[in-house]
């Protein structure tokens, strides 16, 4: 009996994808995702990350052991997702360290390809009722896609949730943006069954995506890449990572237990 409380305790989700952050990126499991940011912007990144929300229910009643959800959501979470201070302070030097990094699109696709696998594996839980009603995801590591359902009997047609500068695809931008605004479609259903199961859930950063060919956006910020956003774009994956964590958490509290 010992045994099993403790193996209860345990989050293996969270384990598995470990959401963090390293300087203005988000990261998953290590990997950054964004792109880069210019000099200008990174000694500008120290506010307006963490959002506001309410985890609701999420939080553990249990507490101690391995796992204690309420700590993770309340406290790390959100101050961990708040953009750090340590763009701003801190001196000279840690300005230049996160400017000399450029992230390579070999990661950030890596990265994109942990989050098809994390909200596959959502889906695949047992009893949580999520379905993705419009899209279709296929988690191929840095090569994952998206597939669009069609409603008059067609295959689905697949995009490429993967980018370089290098690529000589002549469509490879669009049908990037394509794939990411499919993924976050899947996202918002999972956000939608969350919503239903627990009406005082609200999430740090609002999806919206709008009826016909309007803009999505997560906290406000466009999630389409269009290579001259590079802060705006970096910083929206953050926020996209932030609602995941949280999801975790959820799904941990309401679906796992």
């Amino acid at each position: 009996e010992a045994q099993l409380a403790a193996l209860r305790t345990l989050d293996v989700t969270n384990d598995c994808f470990h959401i963090w952050h390293r300087g203005p990126y988000g990261t998953i499991n290590g990997l950054r995702l964004g792109t880069d940011i210019s000099p200008a912007s990174s000694l500008s990144a120290g506010g307006g990350g963490g959002g506001q929300g309410s985890a609701g229910n999420a939080s553990s009643d249990g507490g101690g052991g391995a796992f204690d959800l309420s700590s993770m959501v309340a406290g790390a979470a959100a101050s961990f997702f708040s953009d750090q201070n340590t763009s701003s302070s801190g001196g000279g030097n840690n300005n230049i360290a996160f400017v000399s990094f450029k992230v390579p699109w070999s990661e950030t696709n890596a990265a994109l390809g942990h989050v098809v696998l994390l909200l596959s594996v959502l889906q695949a839980k047992a009893n949580s009722g999520i379905v993705f009603k419009t899209h279709e995801l296929i988690p191929l590591g840095a090569c994952s896609k998206v597939g669009v359902r069609h409603t008059d009997g067609r295959a689905t047609t697949e995009y490429g949730l993967f980018y370089s500068d290098e690529s000589f695809s002549f469509f490879g931008k669009r049908n990037f943006n394509t794939a990411l605004g499919g993924l976050f479609y899947c996202l918002k259903d999972v956000i939608n069954v969350a919503a239903r199961r627990d009406r005082t859930l609200t999430l740090p950063h609002e999806v919206i995506i709008p009826s016909g060919r309007g803009e999505i956006t997560i906290g406000g910020l466009p999630i389409a890449f269009d290579g001259s956003n590079g802060e705006s774009w970096s910083k929206a994956m953050k926020y996209l990572l932030t609602d995941l964590k949280w999801l975790v958490a959820f799904t941990t509290k309401h679906t796992d237990r």
